[in-house]
């Protein structure tokens, strides 16, 4: 799945960095811009009641200086669990990454101080890693949406800084709904762990470069 979902948005921010702004006349005397943009993010999450950290990029075509169309691509940095699927000294990592289809639009784009919307859909996968190698848990999957909103500066024509929130909608399939065990000497752990303990609230930070 990274690797699809890197090459689809290094394209889209290739082709937007390739061509400079441009602007079309339309029958009708309106005027159409065609722009882009690529953005590195890193985010505090919440997962099942745990701080989490996860970095990210996105490159997207933007059109009328408003509406953006793109991908991006997350992934969890740290190694934390959440703190109920712990096992004395030796807790499993969580691992996570998502991406997909992004949907977005600056609101007054030429303000120091604006606004910007989004949407993410797509599809992600977690897994369960311990520390020591010894114990490997199946990839699982789920469908994400994940909306948001950010407070956006201008610093540069061709440079924005950008912080807010944004909430992860996780949909996991029956699968994925099954009690996970792992063990630990003699001692066997089990955790009721779903994709949608996965769902969440993040505090957002980026820089944006493009176009604009």
């Amino acid at each position: 799945m990274k690797t699809c979902i890197t090459l689809f948005i290094l394209l889209i921010a290739t082709t937007a960095w390739a061509q400079p702004e441009r602007t079309q006349y339309a029958m009708d005397g309106a005027v159409h811009k065609v722009g882009g943009f690529s953005k590195t993010e890193i985010r505090y999450a919440s997962i099942d009641g745990e701080g989490a950290w996860i970095a990210g990029f996105r490159g997207v075509l933007l059109l009328n200086r408003g509406f953006w169309l793109g991908g991006a691509y997350f992934m969890k940095i740290d190694d934390g669990v959440p703190a109920a699927f712990r096992a004395g000294d030796r807790s499993p990592y969580l691992n996570l990454e998502y991406g997909g289809l992004n949907l977005g639009y600056i609101v007054a784009t030429d303000e120091i101080v604006h606004v910007t919307l989004d949407a993410l859909l797509g599809y992600g996968e977690y897994s369960f890693e311990d520390p020591e190698g010894i114990i490997e848990f199946q990839n699982l999957s789920f469908l994400i949406l994940e909306p948001g909103a950010n407070i956006e500066i201008n610093i540069f024509e061709w440079m924005r800084l950008n912080f807010g929130a944004s909430l992860r909608v996780m949909i996991g399939n029956e699968e994925n709904n099954d009690v996970i065990q792992y063990q630990f000497g003699r001692q066997v752990h089990e955790y009721d762990f779903e994709s949608s303990d996965l769902s969440g609230v993040s505090i957002n930070f980026g820089l944006t470069f493009g176009g604009f």
